[in-house]
C-alpha cells in the first residue's frame, strides 16, 4: 500500500436540510379614474390619470393589503406541479475551503465569489460516498488509521483505499465539462445556482427552477366593474439546436431561441415533441418583454439503446392557447457503449487487463514476487508458477545440502574408526615396530 500524504486542498462538508419551496408573485395593481362621458375607463394607450402599485406576496408573506385597503392579496398555496424537484437530502455540500500552500492552482478552487465557473464546481455527493469515522476504505473521509490497517497492506496495490475521493470526482466532472457533457457532481448541474444565496448571511442552497408550477391567488375587494384581460403579442422561434448525444445519457440538451416581435409584454408556452423513441418532454412556461428574446432548454432523453436519426418539433403559443410559431430540428444519437469497467480489457493493449488470463497482465506488476494473495486475486499463474518453481528448487537444494552434510558425517565416522583399529593393533603386538604411519 505504500505511503499516505495529504492533499494541499481541504473541503468543507455541509449536510442538506429537508428542502423547501420559496418564490415571489407580483402583482401590479393600476387604478385609473373613470371617463365621465360613458362611466368607462379609456384604453390603455390614452390613460393619463392612472396610479399602478406592485405588490408581492409568497410562502414567506402570503397576505397582503393595498395601500388604500381596497384590495387584499392572499397566496392560497401551490398546485402539485407535473415535475418535482430533485431530492438533495441524500447528499452532503463539499467546497473547497482552505489549501495548505500556495500554489496558485489551489488558491483559484477556493476564491470564492470571483469566479462562478469554479463556485459552480462546488460538489454534491451521495453520503454513502462518505465515511464520516475514516474506518471505511476508498471513501471521502478515510483515515490514516484505516489505510495503515487494510488487510494484507503489503500486498496491495499502490493507490489502495484513497480511490473515490473528492478530487477524484472533481476531475472526472471537469473532463465531461470540457467535452460540453453533464457530470454527476457539480452544484451547476443540479440546476441554475443561486451563488448569491451563499456569501449571505444565512448562506443557503439554492436552485432556480423553470417548471411549471401554479399558485392560486385570492383578490379581494369591490367588483362593480371587472374586466379581465389577457395581454397577446407575436413571436416567433428563432432557431433551435441539438448536438448528438449517447443514448440513456445525460447530454441531451434541446435549446430553443424564442424572440417577442410586439410591444407588449405576453406570456407564451413552448412544447416539444420527438420521435422515435424519445421521452416524453414537459412543457415550459415563457414570458417575454417587448421586442425580448430568451433561450429555453429542454432535456432530451432517448428510450433505447440504439443509436438512430431523430426528428423534434418545437411549437410556441400564445395566452390563448394558439400555435404561432414552430420549427423542426433534426438531430441524431450513438448508441450506447458497454464498459465492463474492472472486469473488462483485453491482453492486446497496454490498457487493459484480462483477469484470468494465463500470462497475466498489466497489474501483476504491481504485486511482489513472493504476495501469493495478490498475485491469486489479480490472475497472475505465471507469477504464482515461479513462485512454486522456486520452492521446489529450494527444496531440492536443502535434500541435495542434507545428503552432502550426511555423508561427510559418515565417512568422518569411517574414518575414526579406522585410526581406532589401526592404533589397537599396534599396541597389542609384542614383535610389531614401535612407529605406526598412516
Amino acid at each position: 500500500a505504500h505511503c499516505l500524504r495529504w492533499g494541499e486542498l481541504w473541503y468543507s462538508v455541509f449536510e442538506l436540510g429537508a428542502p423547501q419551496l420559496l418564490y415571489e408573485i407580483h402583482v401590479n395593481i393600476t387604478k385609473c379614474a373613470l371617463n365621465p362621458s360613458d362611466n368607462m375607463t379609456t384604453p390603455n394607450d390614452e390613460l393619463e390619470s392612472c396610479e399602478s402599485n406592485v405588490y408581492t406576496v409568497g410562502p414567506e408573506q402570503p397576505n397582503v393589503l393595498s395601500e388604500d385597503q381596497a384590495v387584499q392579496i392572499t397566496d392560497l398555496g401551490n398546485y402539485e406541479a407535473w415535475q418535482d424537484f430533485e431530492d438533495m437530502g441524500s447528499k452532503y455540500l463539499l467546497y473547497p475551503d482552505f489549501c495548505t500552500s500556495n500554489s496558485d492552482e489551489c488558491l483559484q478552487r477556493i476564491a470564492k465569489g470571483s469566479d462562478e465557473d469554479e463556485v459552480g464546481r462546488w460538489m454534491l455527493a451521495d453520503r454513502h460516498l462518505f465515511a464520516l469515522d475514516g474506518r471505511d476504505c476508498d471513501r471521502i473521509g478515510v483515515s490514516f488509521s484505516a489505510f495503515r490497517n487494510q488487510p494484507n497492506p503489503c500486498d496491495m496495490p499502490i493507490g489502495s483505499c484513497l480511490r473515490n475521493q473528492a478530487e477524484d470526482m472533481y476531475r472526472a466532472d471537469l473532463a465531461l465539462e470540457r467535452e460540453n457533457k453533464r457530470g454527476d457532481f457539480f452544484v451547476k448541474n443540479f440546476g441554475s445556482f443561486d451563488y448569491e444565496s451563499i456569501y449571505s448571511d444565512k448562506p443557503a442552497v439554492r436552485f432556480g427552477s423553470d417548471r411549471y408550477q401554479n399558485s392560486e391567488l385570492r383578490l379581494a375587494f369591490a367588483a362593480d366593474d371587472v374586466t379581465y384581460k389577457v395581454y397577446l403579442s407575436p413571436a416567433v422561434i428563432v432557431n433551435a439546436s441539438l448536438e448528438s448525444f449517447e443514448t440513456y445519457s445525460k447530454n441531451g440538451r434541446l435549446e430553443v431561441n424564442t424572440r417577442n416581435l410586439g410591444y407588449q409584454t405576453a406570456s407564451f408556452t413552448i412544447s416539444v415533441e420527438c420521435w422515435p423513441d424519445i421521452a416524453p418532454i414537459i412543457a415550459k412556461p415563457l414570458s417575454l418583454a417587448r421586442l425580448s428574446s430568451a433561450t429555453t432548454i429542454f432535456a432530451v432523453e432517448v428510450e433505447t439503446f440504439l443509436g438512430d436519426s431523430h426528428l423534434c418539433s418545437a411549437d410556441l403559443r400564445d395566452a390563448l392557447g394558439r400555435s404561432i410559431s414552430t420549427l423542426a430540428v433534426n438531430f441524431s444519437t450513438t448508441s450506447l457503449e458497454h464498459d465492463r469497467g474492472s472486469q473488462g480489457g483485453s491482453t492486446d493493449g497496454p490498457d487493459g487487463v484480462e483477469l484470468g488470463s494465463l500470462d497475466g497482465g498489466a497489474g501483476c506488476s504491481a504485486c511482489g514476487f513472493w504476495s501469493v494473495l495478490c498475485l491469486i486475486r489479480m490472475g497472475c499463474w505465471t507469477g504464482l508458477l515461479y513462485i512454486i518453481l522456486a520452492i521446489l528448487g529450494m527444496a531440492a537444494g536443502i535434500l541435495v545440502l542434507v545428503w552432502l552434510i550426511k555423508m561427510m558425517v559418515k565417512r568422518g565416522c569411517c574414518m575414526a574408526l579406522e585410526c581406532a583399529g589401526c592404533s589397537k593393533g599396534g599396541g597389542e603386538g609384542d614383535e610389531g615396530e614401535g612407529e605406526m604411519k598412516f
